[in-house]
C-alpha cells in the first residue's frame, strides 16, 4: 500500500506531500490541474522511463519519494538478495537530473532499474485509458489468463520457458554451425588458438615483469640506499660495533644484579638479528637486472597487453577466448560426431516442451472455464448482462514463448450471437467494462497492495458510470485503489477525496493536492455536476449523492 508520496519541481508541482489511506481515494480537479502528473510520478517509481522535460523550469532536478507497506513475501525475500532490507516499509527515492540521468534508491540503496521493475506488479498496477486498447492485442490475452492460474502452473510454465529457450539457442547454433564455411572459420579460430598459446603469457609473468622493470627504472636509487645502510652497518663507527660494546657491558652487568640477565639475552638477540640483517643487505646485488634491457621488458608487457585487449581486456577473458577457441576448433574438426549431438538435443529439448506445453494447456482450458464465470459477474454488475466472454484456446503448429496455444478473448455482445474476436466486436465503452471485470478478477486472486486508475470510466455515464464505482468500491476493500475522474457518481463512493488544484504565484504555476472535508466534498461534487457557477441546486444535489 502506498502510504505517502513526496514530489519536488516535477512538472507543474514545486512541492508535494500526501499522506494516502487505505480504501478508495478519488482524486479530482479541473482538466490540466496536474492529476495524470501525480500518476506520472507514481510511475516513475516504478521503474517507468523518465522524461528529462518533465524537471519543473528552472530547476536542476526532480525528486519523487514513495513509501509502502509491504506484505508481499516474495517482494521481501527478493530485495533481500540485493541486500535490501524490507521492515514491512519500503521507501522508493527516484531523481531526475537536467543533464539527462537519474538515479533510484530502496530505502537508500543505489539500486538498478531492473530490480523494481522486478517487485513493481506486487506493489502498484496502474491502469489508464490506453491500457483498454491494449486489450485488443492478442498477445496480452495469454498473459491474462496465465496471471490467473496458481499453483504448480507457474512453476510449468517457467520450466517450459527455459527449456523453450534452450531449444531455440541450440536450433540457432545448429543452423549457424551447418551454413558457415567451416574450412575459412577453422582457420581463423586455429590462428587465435595458436596466437594465444605461442605468446604463453600469464598474470604470474606480468606481475613479475611489472615489478621487474620498477626495479631497473630504480636502480641507482636503490645502489644508493643499500649503500648507506651497509656503511652504517657495517663501516668505521658503525651501529654493529655500538651495539656489541652496548651487549658486552649489560652482558657484565648480569654478575652484579640478576635483573640484567634478561636485559642481556634481549640485547644478545637484538645484535645477532641486525647481524644477520646487514649480511643479507650486504649481499643484495641488483647487477643481474642489467642483463636485461627496459626496452626488452617493455616489449613484452606491451605484447601482454595487446593480447589482453584482444581478447577481453583480462586474462581471465583472453583464458576463457583460448578455450572457446579450442572447443570450434574441435567442433569443426569433428562436424559429424558434433552435428549428431545438437540433433539429439533438440530432439530431447522439443520432446520436453511438448510434454511441458501440453500440460499448460490442460490447465489453461480448466481454468479459463472458471475465469470466464467470474468476469461475467462483474459485468453483470456493469450492465453488461447480455455480454458472454471466452478464452479461445487453439493449438499452434509450433512451439511459442507460451507453449503450443494461441489464446485470443471472444465475446458475443448479444443474446444469440456467436463468440467473435473482442478486437472486431466492442465499443469503446464495452470496452472499458470488460477491462475492469478482469482487472477486478485479478486483483481478487492476485498479491497487489495499490491499483491506479487513470480516467478508465471516460466515456461512461449514468448507471453505468455509477456501477464503475461500486466495482472500484468492491476492489478497494482489498486492495488500496486511487482513481482520477470526472464522473460525479464515481467521487461520491470515495473514502477519501483529494482535489487537485493549480494556482499563479510570483509567475509560477503551482500544483496542490488537498484532502476534503465533509463541505469541501460537497462543494467539489456540486462543481462537478455544475457545468457553469455552483447554484445552490448542485449543492443540494451534492449533498443528496454523498448522503
Amino acid at each position: 500500500m502506498l502510504k505517502t508520496l513526496s514530489i519536488k519541481n516535477f512538472a507543474v508541482i514545486e512541492d508535494l506531500f500526501v499522506d494516502f489511506s487505505k480504501g478508495l481515494s478519488i482524486l479530482t480537479g479541473e482538466t490540466g490541474a496536474g492529476k495524470s502528473i501525480i500518476i506520472d510520478a507514481i510511475s516513475l517509481l516504478m521503474g517507468k522511463r523518465a522524461n528529462y522535460d518533465l524537471i519543473r523550469t528552472n530547476s536542476k532536478k526532480s525528486t519523487i519519494s514513495g513509501e509502502f507497506l509491504v506484505k508481499s513475501r516474495y517482494v521481501i525475500e527478493f530485495l533481500a538478495d540485493y541486500g535490501i532490507e524490507v521492515d514491512q516499509y519500503l521507501i522508493i527515492d527516484r531523481t531526475l537530473y537536467q543533464e539527462g540521468r537519474s538515479n533510484i534508491r530502496l530505502n537508500g540503496i543505489l539500486t538498478p532499474l531492473n530490480v523494481i521493475k522486478e517487485v513493481a506488479p506486487y506493489l502498484v498496477d496502474i491502469h489508464s485509458q490506453h491500457d483498454s486498447t491494449s486489450f485488443l492485442r492478442k498477445k496480452s490475452h495469454e498473459d491474462l489468463l496465465d496471471s490467473f492460474i496458481k499453483g504448480n502452473h507457474q512453476e510449468t510454465l517457467i520450466e517450459y520457458k527455459k527449456n523453450f529457450s534452450e531449444l531455440k539457442k541450440v536450433k540457432k547454433i545448429l543452423l549457424e554451425f551447418e551454413s558457415n564455411n567451416n574450412d575459412s572459420l577453422l582457420e581463423i579460430y586455429q590462428f587465435q588458438l595458436d596466437e594465444i598459446e605461442n605468446a604463453n603469457i600469464s598474470e604470474e609473468e606480468e606481475n613479475s615483469l611489472i615489478e621487474e622493470k620498477k626495479i631497473i627504472s630504480n636502480a641507482q636509487k636503490i645502489k644508493d640506499s643499500v649503500d648507506t645502510c651497509v656503511k652504517n652497518l657495517t663501516g668505521n663507527s658503525n651501529i654493529l660495533d655500538l651495539l656489541y660494546e652496548v651487549k658486552e657491558e649489560v652482558s657484565s652487568l648480569s654478575e652484579f644484579k640478576s635483573d640484567f640477565n634478561e636485559m642481556s639475552s634481549e640485547v644478545s638477540d637484538i645484535y645477532f638479528r641486525l647481524e644477520d640483517l646487514a649480511t643479507q643487505i650486504s649481499a643484495s646485488s641488483f647487477d643481474s637486472y642489467h642483463e636485461v634491457s627496459i626496452d626488452d621488458i617493455e616489449s613484452r608487457l606491451y605484447e601482454i597487453q595487446r593480447l589482453k585487449m584482444k581478447y577481453g581486456g583480462t586474462f581471465e577473458s583472453l583464458y576463457a577466448s583460448r578455450d572457446e577457441m579450442q572447443i570450434k576448433v574441435d567442433d569443426i574438426l569433428n562436424k559429424d560426431i558434433k552435428l549428431k549431438e545438437y540433433q539429439i538435443s533438440i530432439d530431447n529439448l522439443s520432446k520436453k516442451c511438448q510434454q511441458l506445453a501440453m500440460k499448460l494447456t490442460e490447465t489453461r482450458k480448466k481454468q479459463s472455464i472458471i475465469l470466464e464465470k467470474q468476469i461475467k459477474e462483474y459485468l453483470d454488475l456493469l450492465y453488461l448482462s447480455s455480454c458472454d466472454i471466452k478464452f479461445n484456446i487453439t493449438p499452434t503448429a509450433d512451439f511459442s514463448t507460451h507453449g503450443l496455444d494461441f489464446i485470443e478473448l471472444h465475446v458475443k455482445t448479444n443474446v444469440g450471437d456467436t463468440f467473435k474476436p473482442l478486437s472486431k466486436v466492442v465499443s469503446g465503452g464495452e470496452l472499458s467494462r470488460i477491462m475492469l471485470s478482469i482487472k477486478a478478477v485479478l486483483m481478487r486472486n492476485y498479491d497487489i497492495s495499490t491499483v491506479v486508475f487513470d480516467e478508465i470510466d471516460t466515456g461512461v455515464s449514468g448507471k453505468v458510470s455509477t456501477s464503475f464505482g461500486e466495482l472500484m468500491k468492491i476492489i478497494s476493500k482489498d486492495t488500496q485503489v486511487l482513481t482520477i475522474t470526472h464522473i460525479p457518481n464515481v467521487a461520491v463512493l470515495a473514502d477519501n477525496h483529494y482535489q487537485v488544484s493549480k494556482s499563479s504565484k510570483e509567475n509560477k504555476t503551482i500544483t496542490d493536492l488537498k484532502l476534503l472535508d465533509y463541505d469541501e466534498k460537497v462543494l467539489e461534487i456540486a462543481s462537478m455536476i455544475s457545468s457553469e457557477e455552483i447554484s445552490v441546486e448542485s449543492i443540494e444535489y451534492a449533498k443528496k449523492m454523498l448522503s
